[in-house]
């Protein structure tokens, strides 16, 4: 890293950007904002009471921190912060229940108009958490490009020349170092792939299932999801869970998931369609056969039965009494050298 010859003076605002709006950095604000207005000590603070020695320890010559380097003054500081939750400065405070209630009031106004900005959040690095006030996009790249579009809307918007982020989000899995680590351009490609078996570590679970996932079936576009929920009494909870988890997916954009589905009531009901294409060649010979055995047998039924039947119909009188008058009346209806024909049906 490239260090600067001079160290320019700390004029205008200073933007404090932090990812994380829980305890600690609700903490770090509402005690900015009390030492502000003189209502509260500026203890455990390296910069505003810590102390430098220059020279040698017999000179004596030990500054605060605070008048020998150029650091911003606490009245110069701009808050703003990430969160996954949408809760303000002032409710995240009173939930954390770190600081007294008094010392919230003091500075409540200051803390309610901190609201977060959309987080970024992938539950494969926070296992506990599923936040409902983050960012959606195709890419961790993208990702990216919308934090950085968030910091430059900051700055301009509240007047400040520069800016630092300090991190105040939950702690995430351990990521060992690999390929794309190895230097910028890499690191930058894996995040326009997303790539979530190079950015976890080679021996987690999840991408060990993922590569023998491709092994098997490579160029696979579907994601399944199993739930263990370890316990029958479970069950119930690990359902919600699932159903809240397609919620979600169904909210991202199509580029992202095009669908999701929870259950298989579609994949019974294909079968139940199409069960005759899952089976094996020699049942499917079998059931021909018996089907030929029993058109058969109806066919020499329907054979032996048709004799009888007419030869009873043509022994009932009604019939051809029937029969006779209809063909009386046409012949008489008929023109002279005309024939016509009659014929008379009856039903087995």
């Amino acid at each position: 890293m490239k260090r600067p010859t001079t160290i320019e003076p700390a004029n205008g605002k200073l933007a404090v950007l932090l990812p994380g709006l829980g305890a600690v950095a609700t903490t770090f604000i509402a005690g900015v904002a009390l030492a502000r207005r003189g209502l509260a000590a500026r203890v455990g603070s390296l910069t505003q009471l810590g102390t430098i020695r220059l020279g040698k320890r017999t000179e004596r010559r030990t500054p605060k921190i605070a008048d020998f380097a150029p650091l911003a003054h606490l009245d110069q500081l701009e808050f703003g912060a990430w969160d996954i939750f949408e809760d303000d400065a002032l409710a995240s405070a009173e939930h954390s229940h770190v600081l007294r209630p008094e010392h919230i009031d003091l500075v409540k106004d200051e803390l309610r108009a901190i609201k977060p900005m959309r987080g970024v959040c992938y539950p494969e690095y926070v296992k506990r958490l599923h936040g409902t006030h983050v960012k959606r996009g195709p890419s961790k790249a993208d990702m990216v490009a919308q934090l950085r579009d968030d910091i430059r809307t900051f700055i301009r918007e509240r007047g400040c020349d520069r800016a630092v982020a300090v991190w105040c989000g939950s702690t995430e899995v351990y990521t060992h170092a690999n390929g794309v680590h190895s230097s910028v351009s890499a690191f930058e490609q894996a995040l326009a792939k997303s790539d979530l078996a190079e950015l976890l570590p080679r021996n987690a679970a999840s991408v060990q299932a993922l590569d023998e996932l491709r092994a098997r079936m490579p160029g696979l576009q579907y994601l399944g999801v199993v739930v263990d929920t370890g316990d029958p009494s479970r069950l119930p909870a690990g359902e919600r869970f699932v159903d809240d988890l397609a919620a979600r997916v169904r909210t991202y954009p199509p580029e992202l998931a095009r669908t999701a589905r929870t259950g298989t009531a579609e994949e019974h009901a294909f079968l139940e369609k199409h069960a005759a294409l899952y089976v094996d060649a020699a049942d499917l010979r079998a059931i021909r056969q018996r089907i030929e055995a029993r058109r058969g047998a109806i066919g020499r039924w329907r054979a032996r039965r048709a004799p009888r039947s007419m030869t009873k119909a043509l022994r009932r009188p009604s019939i051809l009494a029937t029969s006779s008058r209809s063909t009386r009346r046409s012949s008489r209806n008929a023109a002279p050298g005309r024939v016509i024909a009659t014929r008379a049906e009856t039903s087995t």
